[in-house]
């Protein structure tokens, strides 16, 4: 799944996918970033970074049913 796919399943988060801002081939971020959303539906806290979208799936599917 991509972070499109990701952001689908969830109305309390944000996810963003770090490789948007770097370059993939030398990249040392986090391949998905979760942010809580804020009222105004812009980024808030990051609470959750994972190189793995089924990781990041389970999370949303767990905390925003």
């Amino acid at each position: 799944m991509n972070a499109y796919e990701l952001n689908e399943l969830t109305h309390k988060y944000l996810v963003e996918s770090g490789h948007n801002r770097c370059h993939p081939e030398t990249c040392t971020c986090w391949n998905f970033r979760v942010f809580e959303k804020t009222s105004n539906g812009s980024k808030g806290e990051n609470v959750l970074n994972s190189d793995s979208s089924k990781v990041v799936k389970q999370f949303l599917l767990e905390n925003d049913p």
